[in-house]
């Protein structure tokens, strides 16, 4: 009996645990790119600067070591098993089939040892050992294993830690949604108050800008591509935690849906009020990114929500929601004052008040943002396009087994036209692929 009472205790505690570290990555899904000092990317394939990985990555350890010692209980095991064996045969199948067709060996091969990072401290390793391996063969080495280990924690990473948070939540699915509304709160507040100093250093405010100057080099690495992203201060430009502005759309693309959500299920006058006006300062803040990323991204929730919405005959629901389009309406054009105004007084320290409807150009921010997608020569859409259309035509000359995960960046750049080329931005990305390689 004993054994019993300290095996539950046991596993309340865990479970305690395992609650607390999927909360930290609800709240850590901001934090998108964390500086290169603060990654473990040996493990990682790639995840390693997502602060999210973190958590989740201990909570992948804990269910390990649970279902080693059988106190926890998973029905779903044989289908797990079945589905992983399929998933990861035809991943392994289908980078095998890449290795052997790859045509790009000699380009990777006859590039310096040096551009892979930790290659020749294992190359002298392996010398001071009496152990003589020239570079190309082991630089071989190196890249079948790394695509192999790729593929193998790719598989953990996505399909392994689903399947462990579904185990997690199905215990307990009330407990764990309103731990996801709590945490989609807490970083909701976090982005929202540092867009908030991102918003005053717009407008010129020296304190904030030091603020940024000081904290921004530990939210994500300073020019750690292509000699310039992400900068340590982003100009004319909102983008908060992120380490660029249109990330701010991802963020909304989750965030949104569950805040309105709160919105609608608001107990009493003050919750509401107080959730509608932090949605209409997060909006606010989205709409100064001038990113069409995430100026498109909230069209397209609203315009869905909405709409859903509307087919629900409820009064109560039908007022929320309309109190939610004049919080977006609110957004937009406050924004557009701010664009308009205050970030020009901070130049020019000579906008009066009564200018500032005045100057509000909302035709030119939804030129800007939202229409020019659609104009190759508008931003940066020739070098997007150009970049879409590689990705198209190397998937159609194989459709089926694809190139092998990992390997597709040396086809995409082969496939780029002599247009494409003379666009800046993809130069750019084609002269870092050929400094680093691979």
């Amino acid at each position: 009996m004993k054994f019993e009472l300290n095996a539950a205790r046991n596993n309340t505690d865990v479970n305690k645990k395992i609650s607390w570290l999927i909360f930290l990555s609800i709240i850590f899904i901001c934090f998108d790119n964390i500086p290169k000092y603060m990654q473990l990317s040996f493990i990682s394939s790639g995840m390693a600067n997502k602060l999210s990985w973190y958590p989740l990555f201990i909570c992948g350890i804990i269910f390990l070591y649970q279902t080693h010692k059988k106190t926890i209980i998973v029905l779903e095991k044989k289908y797990f098993i079945y589905f992983s064996c399929i998933l990861l045969s035809l991943q392994i199948f289908s980078t095998i089939n890449g290795l052997i067709i790859y045509p790009y060996y000699d380009a990777i091969l006859n590039g310096p040892i040096e551009q892979i990072e930790k290659l020749p401290k294992v190359h002298a390793l392996l010398t001071n050992h009496s152990i003589f391996v020239s570079e190309q063969s082991l630089l071989k080495v190196w890249l079948i294993s790394r695509i192999l280990k790729t593929n193998i924690l790719d598989y953990f990473y996505t399909f392994g830690f689903s399947f462990v948070l579904y185990i997690y939540i199905k215990q307990n699915i009330p407990h764990y949604r309103e731990l996801l509304l709590k945490g989609m709160m807490v970083s909701l507040i976090i982005v929202t108050a540092y867009g908030i100093i991102d918003a005053l250093y717009m407008a010129g405010n020296e304190t904030a800008k030091n603020i940024l100057i000081t904290v921004n080099p530990f939210l994500h690495p300073i020019k750690s591509n292509y000699g310039w992203w992400p900068p340590l201060l982003w100009v004319n430009q909102l983008r908060s935690v992120f380490p660029e502005p249109s990330h701010m759309g991802n963020f909304a693309a989750f965030i949104l849906p569950l805040l309105w959500f709160k919105v609608l299920q608001a107990k009493n006058k003050v919750n509401f009020n107080l959730l509608l006006i932090l949605n209409t300062i997060f909006l606010f803040l989205l709409f100064l990114t001038k990113a069409r990323t995430a100026v498109s991204m909230v069209l397209g929730i609203s315009v869905l929500y909405f709409t859903f919405m509307f087919f629900i005959f409820n009064r109560k629901v039908t007022k929320r929601v309309l109190a939610l389009i004049l919080s977006l309406g609110i957004a937009f054009w406050s924004s557009n004052v701010f664009l308009s105004n205050v970030t020009e007084m901070a130049n020019t320290k000579s906008i009066t008040m009564n200018k500032l409807v005045e100057t509000t150009d909302f035709d030119a921010y939804i030129e800007s943002n939202l229409l020019s997608l659609g104009d190759k020569s508008k931003r940066s859409n020739g070098a997007r396009y150009a970049l879409i259309l590689s990705h198209l035509k190397v998937s159609l000359e194989h459709p089926i087994l694809g190139v092998g995960n990992g390997l597709a960046t040396m086809y995409v750049v082969d496939k780029f036209t002599e247009e494409d080329l003379d666009n800046r931005e993809v130069k750019m990305w084609v002269d870092n692929i050929e400094k680093e390689a691979f």
